[in-house]
């Protein structure tokens, strides 16, 4: 039994890689990935189906994962943030402030 579930399991595994193999390889930076890369990386998708107007991330907080959009849009939204004067500043506040000023917001 254990043998015919682990069959079971690598043909859906095979099924699904030939479904998301093309979808992946449009993606710039996965394009040149082998079968076997592509295999390991769709071992560890997540598919997550969002609602209109549904944040996937926020600006100035972590996201969890990589998102790649396979269906509908999405909207980035930058808030301005304004740097403290550059004379109040350290080396490290400012590289910070530069990064906090690139940040996005992205949802559905």
């Amino acid at each position: 039994q254990q043998l015919a579930g682990a069959a079971a399991k690598a043909a859906f595994d095979a099924a699904i890689l030939c479904q998301l193999a093309p979808l992946l390889r449009k993606v710039p930076q996965f394009e040149s990935l082998d079968l076997e890369a592509l295999s390991a990386l769709a071992d560890v998708l997540a598919f997550k189906e969002i609602d209109p107007g549904e944040a996937l991330c926020l600006q100035n907080e972590r996201s969890d994962g990589l998102f790649v959009v396979l269906a509908g849009r999405v909207n980035l939204e930058l808030e301005a943030v304004a740097p403290p004067p550059p004379e109040t500043r350290s080396r490290a506040e400012t590289s910070r402030a530069r990064s906090a000023s690139r940040a996005r917001s992205v949802s559905a």
